[in-house]
């Protein structure tokens, strides 16, 4: 929450999402809808537990999460928990073809990246991120 000194009131941002990881390892989203401000302190939001990708190597590893999936707007968000410092990602079609590679960099623990898919046609493709004793992949559809 922000104190705007203009209304001198307390603002949350209504449209930004959080990812918290809780000690099991699970990841939430959380989306604050209201503050009850000096009156009570009390913050209003909606939650949802939102599950890994499957981590198709290593069973015991982190991994990732893709919304939107379906992506319609040309982007789609990546919520990565990766034991590593930095990994590639790739996006391959149907037939196995890379249609896109990217260096993701400063990751170690619960991060956000953006995923530009503007440039991909409508399709069924498959995302895989992985670095030093660490991969997870997952399906991507662009509608």
């Amino acid at each position: 929450k922000n104190f705007n000194m203009t209304t001198f009131q307390w603002e949350y941002v209504a449209d930004r999402t959080y990812f918290i990881s809780d000690r099991s390892g699970d990841i939430w989203k959380l989306v604050f809808t209201n503050y009850g401000g000096s009156a009570n302190g009390e913050f209003t939001f909606t939650q949802e537990m939102v599950g890994l990708a499957a981590v198709d190597d290593q069973p015991s590893q982190k991994g990732f999460l893709l919304f939107p999936n379906p992506v319609n707007s040309g982007s789609a968000t990546l919520v990565i928990e990766a034991p590593v410092s930095t990994a590639k990602l790739t996006v391959h079609d149907l037939s196995g073809k890379r249609v896109m590679e990217q260096q993701l960099t400063g990751l170690g623990g619960l991060v956000q990246r953006q995923l530009d898919v503007n440039a991909l046609p409508a399709g069924l493709y498959t995302l895989r991120v992985q670095g030093e004793g660490f991969a997870s992949s997952t399906r991507l559809v662009i509608q």
